[in-house]
């Protein structure tokens, strides 16, 4: 699968750019300023010290995710929005297996987490638009289909 990728520019930090790449599902984080890589710091793996050009550092840290999966990344402790923002119509369609939570239980739950996390993840991609809305509605039936295919193997598993 491949790797997440955000590029953004900090020009209230002498305009240095930070590139941010996180591996899809483990959400290590690899960061770059201006081409250079940065190691993170020996404590703690998702915290880094960015060089400024006059010789200081301001630390980078990244925490878990907001709603629809944006990196809360938090630069000398403001929060940076490194992605773009969904459209309304995007945040809609990946948050339809939800429905699941609802109608599903704990199952239902469990498939429409999976469900609504790949479909951020996929709508924070670089590909083609429609290829990400196509592949959003894939994950979508592939929830409601998957839910489905489980309860019925649980249900004649335990003739419940």
């Amino acid at each position: 699968m491949q790797k997440q990728r955000y590029s953004f520019d900090l020009p209230e930090y002498q305009n240095i750019h930070v590139d941010l790449e996180l591996s899809f599902w483990a959400n290590k984080p690899t960061v770059w300023v201006n081409g250079q890589l940065i190691s993170p710091s020996p404590k703690n793996p998702r915290e880094f010290m960015l060089p400024l050009p006059n010789r200081t550092e301001v630390k980078m840290e990244i925490k878990g995710f907001t709603f629809d999966y944006q990196p809360r990344v938090i630069i000398g402790g403001k929060f940076i929005s490194v992605a773009r923002k969904l459209k309304w119509y995007e945040t809609l369609l990946a948050s339809i297996p939800v429905v699941l939570l609802f109608t599903g239980g704990a199952l239902g739950g469990l498939c429409a987490f999976v469900a609504v996390s790949s479909s951020f993840k996929t709508l924070r991609s670089e590909s083609d638009k429609f290829l990400r809305l196509f592949l959003v509605l894939l994950i979508t039936a592939g929830a409601f289909l998957g839910y489905m295919m489980i309860r019925t193997i649980i249900h004649w598993i335990f003739r419940i």
